[in-house]
């Protein structure tokens, strides 16, 4: 595409101008029969005009387009479909495109095959078909999804794992999913329709090797003055670097884990995920033995600032812990974790406040977030604007605690011994997957509703309105303004709704205050820990969610053993291949 536009750069201004008149027609939004005729003259006595880029011609087209990018631009159906040799049968005044037998006169030779045509990249790397679903163009994406499918050897439509991706790495779903246009917001469910499958890259992101998600033997610490220079993977606050463990660690029980992220119909990912295990040793601890295991793990959904605060948040909370006076002193225990998780949770809002919010006093607070091993997100300073809801949890040897703000959540799935017994006894018969498991909630999603939540918000000066989405479901949201709405009543960030200058940070109309969930481990019933955001949860309920995990988990454990690999290795690609399914 750039060559060919340096190139239609250079042209004398003769064929600069034919080009102009042809790309005139195809940038028009209807040809008549009278057009139509005119423009198959024009490409029978040049076919080279099939495949001319537009340069310099305003606001026509954008330079670096093809015919058929205009036409899709312009949503130039008889245009498209003269371009790509299909038959037409236009009269005066009318816009649809349909079968026709045409006259000798009136077929089209183009010096390329048009099966070429609907493939050729803009300097965006876009196809026709990118642009006619970011306008919102209906018909010409059926078009062009057809051309396409047509012009593949196997007869594979662009979609799914197929979709062509631009230099940006977005599909052609994602241009109509994030599109502004009013054509692709009045044809939102058509184009979803048309466009959609399983696997798309833009939708459902490209997904690394599940090897590559996955942990189970704990990160290896090492003093930084020993470590040389050895290729460190970790940084934090403490004089320790880490680097993932390939093998099992004296002392250092197994917990394998996995995760697994997908943008959704946002496009752009704004969620942040983190998983340290074990959590490094303190600055005064000299043996990496001496302290209790302590894995930290976390799901950071944000919004409205493109994941800065997530990630931010989630750089930033193993930070605070690893640095408090709660941590120095932890020998082990649930009460120690849950004033730490308590303690922190706040005080992270803070330094995001200190950093973001212009005039906002830091005091002594330390604006440096050091963490950056097992975190996925964005890796940008954080904005003023946005904000995110968070769901965590510690796990020690005997004991999960579980701090939540927000609408994320956390869920064990369990087995239900009880019921395996009775069966096992036949004092029982129990039938389906629901029988195999007990779903137990660590958490419970701040709703502006709740009692206590919308107390509180009104005592700050705001309102809990109630929107019908539809006949079956209520948003109830904290309201600013008759366009400033939030549904949830905790997070971090969203400092306009944090701005009653008379009232502490905890009585604000969103606090950044976790609820705490403690639970004593259970080997003989414990199975997998679940957490995730609540595009989970609109769409399952815990008991389904865990339902799913535990059927997913069951058979992909079997099928990698089946090839091969040891018990460690298996779980650690199953466990993030079953959230890629969920």
């Amino acid at each position: 595409a750039a060559r060919s536009t340096a190139l239609a750069l250079s042209s004398p201004t003769l064929l600069w101008e034919a080009r102009k008149n042809f790309f005139a027609l195809c940038a028009s939004a209807r040809l008549n029969e009278k057009k139509v005729k005119k423009l198959k003259k024009m490409l029978s006595r040049d076919p080279s005009l099939a495949q001319a880029r537009a340069t310099d011609m305003g606001n026509l087209v954008y330079d670096g387009a093809t015919p058929l990018h205009a036409c899709a631009l312009a949503g130039n159906k008889e245009g498209a479909a003269v371009l790509l040799g299909l038959p037409t049968d236009v009269g005066e005044g009318d816009g649809d495109v349909v079968a026709a037998n045409e006259k000798e006169d009136d077929k089209v030779t183009t010096a390329t095959s048009p099966s070429i045509l609907p493939t050729l990249l803009d300097l965006q790397g876009r196809t026709p078909l990118h642009v006619a679903a970011e306008r919102g163009h209906l018909d010409l994406v059926r078009i062009l999804k057809s051309a396409m499918t047509s012009a593949d050897p196997n007869g594979t439509a662009p979609i799914g794992p197929d979709a062509p991706t631009d230099l940006a790495g977005r599909t052609p779903l994602g241009w109509a999913a994030t599109s502004r246009e009013v054509n692709a917001r009045k044809h939102g469910k058509e184009l979803e329709r048309e466009l959609f499958s399983p696997g798309d890259g833009s939708v459902c992101g490209v997904q690394t090797p599940a090897m590559d998600r996955s942990g189970c033997f704990g990160w290896r610490w090492r003093r930084a003055e020993d470590a040389g220079n050895d290729q460190a993977t970790a940084k934090v606050s403490t004089p320790f670097v880490g680097m993932r463990s390939p093998m099992p660690q004296p002392s250092l029980p197994a917990l394998p884990y996995g995760h697994s992220e997908m943008p959704g119909w946002r496009v752009d990912m704004e969620d942040a995920l983190l998983h340290l295990y074990p959590l490094p040793p303190s600055a005064s601890d000299a043996s990496t033995g001496r302290r209790p295991p302590v894995g930290m793990f976390g799901v950071f959904d944000g919004h409205g600032d493109a994941g800065t605060i997530s990630a931010y948040v989630a750089r930033t909370l193993p930070e605070i812990i690893l640095e408090s006076d709660q941590w120095q002193e932890y020998a082990g225990g649930s009460d120690g974790l849950a004033k730490m998780l308590s303690m922190a949770c706040p005080v992270v809002d803070e330094k995001l406040r200190a950093e973001t919010v212009p005039g906002a006093e830091s005091g002594a607070v330390d604006t440096t977030a050091l963490v950056s091993v097992g975190v996925v997100g964005s890796a940008n300073p954080p904005t003023p604007t946005g904000g995110t809801t968070g769901v965590i949890a510690l796990i020690g040897r005997r004991e999960i605690v579980v701090g939540n703000i927000g609408d994320s959540r956390c869920v064990l799935v369990q087995q239900n011994v009880e019921n395996i017994k009775a069966t096992e006894s036949k004092e029982a018969v129990t039938t389906g997957k629901e029988s195999e498991i007990n779903v137990k909630p660590l958490s419970f999603d701040h709703k502006p509703n709740l009692p206590g939540e919308q107390t509180r918000v009104e005592k700050a000066g705001l309102e809990v309105i109630a929107e019908v989405v539809d006949e079956s479901e209520t948003i109830h949201k904290i309201q600013r303004g008759p366009n400033d709405k939030i549904a949830v009543s905790r997070a971090w960030g969203d400092f306009d709704y944090k701005a009653n200058s008379e009232l502490p940070a905890q009585e604000q109309a969103i606090i950044s205050t976790p609820d705490i969930i403690v639970h004593t481990r259970d080997s003989a019933k414990d199975l997998y820990l679940i957490l995730a955001c609540d595009g989970i949860w609109d769409v399952m309920s815990n008991e389904e969610a865990g339902d799913f995990v535990h059927a997913a988990i069951t058979r992909l454990f079997i099928e990698k053993q089946s090839v091969g690999l040891d018990p460690a290795s298996a779980m650690s690609e199953t466990l993030p291949m079953a959230g890629d399914e969920l």
